[in-house]
């Protein structure tokens, strides 16, 4: 259990195994616990090193002696403290960032690709956040419907950003009309979500893969049922207006 959380803050495994020595001792040089944890005098020195640096350990010099000393437990707080810190002038950095690259996605002489690829869950995570407002804009601008087939894989994937956008269009009335193949996941989410439909194909069907038509203007395939996950993105009114033509017959086509 120590070790688990040790490892949630970010300590190696040779930082918490000196951690845990000089826990034990209290007080001890960098030679008597790289013995004691079965690592290289150089190692130890280096570890106790970062300790010191992240405020958990102590030196205290003893005529040509330098003894290394366990801090009171509490001082592991000082670490969260450093990672929010950081985190708070990430966020102020991104801030300004935006403010000041903004312009240059106003410009007339800027257009979003009429074709991107996402490659890794992350960036088809990415692409899910920052294109959501454009695909709201497009969505509200035409018919205020969500159009596609949704793979269940996905639902189980990508869950936290959909429960994310679910709580931004609460106020929109937009609606999600999609496909699926029947399966427990949406089972569970039926009616827990406003305005969101899910009709299942017949059993003989199976579509591996999600496809969402937003706004008549953007078209998105996902694959998320092999590794790394993948989705291609197409910014087109023509072929964005035919499809979601498309989806819209073959809805009245289900029940």
């Amino acid at each position: 259990m120590i070790l688990h959380h040790l490892q949630k803050l970010g300590f190696s495994k040779n930082e918490t195994k000196i951690y845990l020595c000089l826990a034990e001792v209290g007080k001890a040089t960098a030679s008597f616990l790289g013995k004691k944890a079965n690592i290289p005098r150089t190692t130890a020195y280096s570890v106790l090193d970062n300790l010191v640096e992240r405020g958990v350990v102590s030196e205290e010099h003893e005529k040509n002696t330098t003894f290394f000393l366990i801090n009171d437990p509490s001082s592991l707080y000082r670490i969260i403290e450093e990672e929010r810190k950081r985190t708070e002038e990430k966020e102020g950095a991104v801030k300004d960032l935006i403010d000041l690259i903004s312009p240059y996605f106003q410009s007339k002489n800027f257009s979003v690709p009429k074709f991107q690829f996402f490659e890794g869950k992350k960036n088809v995570n990415n692409m899910l956040y920052s294109m959501s407002k454009d695909w709201q804009k497009a969505i509200i601008k035409s018919d205020r419907t969500w159009w596609g087939y949704q793979d269940n894989s996905f639902v189980a994937a990508y869950r936290e950003w959909l429960e994310w956008y679910w709580q931004e269009i609460k106020q929109d009335r937009e609606r999600i009309w999609l496909l699926s193949n029947v399966n427990q996941t949406e089972k569970s989410l039926r009616g827990k979500v406003a305005d969101r439909i899910i009709r299942a194909v017949p059993d003989n069907i199976t579509l591996s893969s999600t496809i969402w038509i937003l706004g008549g203007e953007y078209i998105v395939l996902i694959m998320t049922q092999q590794q790394p996950h993948y989705a291609f993105q197409i910014h087109d009114k023509v072929f964005g207006s035919n499809l979601q033509s498309l989806f819209e017959l073959l809805w009245s086509l289900t029940t």
